[in-house]
């Protein structure tokens, strides 16, 4: 029985331990002038939260995990909620042509030699509107808050997305909005929705804030998806 290229995603993303630990391996062995922007709220004295890189290693290694399993980390990639730019960085360094998108005008004004836009991903600019990509990923980005343009962003991902991309979104269990529904409604095919992540598993000699996190990863059929 042959499988869809969605079954065989599905398949492809069972991380395992191994995985996960090389993507963070590869995240701590980034130049210091890229782990600098990992580095929460820039320089302070509260904690190792706000002085270690490593907390948000940790977060975007299951991105990055991701992403290689899927061959993707030298597409075309956007990042929703980017801040700065670290992982628009991180995906620069490793071959992608990586844009990031930012509600936060101050954190993407003035950044040179990146690809950083203002602007909400719900009613995207116009420049960005004009661009395609392989996928699109967001981190800790669509809280309760964004209940109300919840689906016009899904929509507005979908436009951007080449036929067969994919959105992959790692969210707080606490506060996670998005349903399976949510993605139906908006021309989503479903790989995994809501996988509870625990960093607990595979991170026990790492500094970070939280223990886990819901991981969605979402295609968009296309002339791609087809039997083989």
């Amino acid at each position: 029985m042959t499988k869809t290229n969605s079954e065989k995603t599905a398949a492809k993303c069972g991380l395992n331990e191994a995985e996960v630990r090389n993507a963070l391996r590869i995240l701590r062995q980034m130049p210091e002038s890229i782990r600098k922007f990992a580095i929460c709220g820039g320089p302070a004295t509260d904690g190792p939260w706000w002085t270690n890189p490593e907390p948000t290693e940790c977060y975007y290694s299951t991105i990055l995990a991701v992403l290689m399993k899927l061959g993707l980390t030298e597409k075309d990639i956007l990042e929703v909620g980017c801040d700065s730019g670290y992982f628009v960085r991180a995906l620069l360094f490793h071959g992608a042509n990586a844009v990031g998108l930012d509600k936060n005008k101050d954190a993407v004004t003035n950044v040179k030699g990146l690809k950083l836009l203002h602007g909400q991903i719900e009613d995207p600019p116009e420049v960005l509107r004009k661009m395609q990509f392989d996928a699109v990923i967001s981190k800790l980005v669509f809280t309760p808050d964004c209940e109300p343009i919840k689906l016009r962003a899904l929509e507005s991902i979908n436009k951007l997305l080449r036929p067969g991309g994919y959105f992959i979104s790692q969210d707080d269990p606490y506060s996670s909005i998005f349903t399976r529904k949510d993605f139906e409604n908006t021309n989503f095919e479903v790989i995994l929705h809501a996988f509870k992540w625990n960093f607990r598993d595979y991170y026990k000699d790492a500094v970070y804030y939280d223990e886990y996190e819901y991981i969605s990863i979402c295609r968009k059929p296309g002339e791609c998806d087809r039997t083989v």
